[in-house]
């Protein structure tokens, strides 16, 4: 604590209350069908939209040569963004009780100054791309009925940072040096995929049900999001060396894991119905 009559001096970890948030303005078109065949067992559906995000605001690194790092994270106009993408499912009945489904999508979007955003990269980010596949197995039984449901789902790679620019990048876009030095922080999380299977038992009535599950089939070592703490981290408080933005490329990755394999059961009863 600061003596009697003394100012204490937190420039870092005190700082006003930040202004509101400016207006941002999304505008959205989409076109698409949704089409039945073969007597309703087979349905195939599919989208296309482009959004444009005018005035985007978004916390970006701006130099700043009295910070430690030599910069501090405040809220600007990252300028317009334009996003596009495809989604597509389909659903087919080959019998009453065997029936498949699909679905994919697909996005990609587009900055118009990338400098601000310190990368050419959104953050966070849309996810690039997924796929997923169902099947559903309906038998009868005496008292009720069994449904076993298997579903497959891969998930693309996502970017968790702006990224900053190595310099091949530097030369198309031509933004200041100082985006560069966040190159360090660029982290790509893998696509992975899961497979999950279910037997799910439900009587006559309704009133109850009962369902065994297996989560993750094959055990996918995998993450739902990561964050690196590139150069402006290790230069102040890091391990021993040299500081400043000539410290040697160094980070250190967090990544958010997603649940291992999993079995179980649950007990569903309705108690009005």
């Amino acid at each position: 604590p600061a003596a009697l009559g003394t100012t204490a001096t937190r420039p870092y970890n005190l700082r006003p209350p930040p202004a509101p948030v400016p207006p941002e303005t999304l505008y959205n078109s989409e076109i698409g069908a949704r089409t039945e065949w073969l007597d309703g067992r087979f349905r195939f559906n599919i989208t296309r939209y482009n959004m444009n995000f005018t005035n985007r605001q978004g916390a970006s690194a701006v130099v700043d040569p009295n910070s430690p790092t030599g910069f501090v994270i405040q809220l600007v106009n990252q300028g317009d963004v334009a996003l596009s993408g495809t989604e597509v499912e389909a659903m087919l009945a080959v019998t009453d009780r065997l029936s498949f489904e699909a679905a994919t999508g697909r996005a990609d979007y587009q900055m118009s100054n990338v400098c601000i955003n310190n990368g050419p990269f959104l953050f966070p980010p849309p996810m690039d791309r997924s796929t997923s596949f169902n099947t559903r197995y309906s038998i009868p039984a005496r008292q009720g009925n069994f449904m076993f449901t298997l579903n497959y789902t891969k998930t693309g790679p996502m970017q968790t940072h702006p990224g900053g620019f190595t310099p091949e990048e530097n030369a198309i876009y031509g933004c200041s040096a100082f985006a560069a030095s966040f190159i360090d922080s660029r982290y790509e999380v893998p696509s992975y995929s899961i497979v999950n299977a279910s037997l799910r038992y439900t009587t006559s009535s309704g009133k109850w049900s009962g369902t065994l599950f297996a989560n993750n089939l094959t055990d996918e070592v995998y993450a739902n999001n990561a964050q690196a703490f590139g150069r402006g981290y290790w230069t102040q408080g890091g391990p021993g060396g040299v500081v400043g933005y000539s410290a040697a490329p160094r980070d250190a990755i967090a990544d958010y894991r997603g649940r291992p394999r999993e079995y179980g059961v649950t007990f569903q009863y309705n108690f009005h119905r």
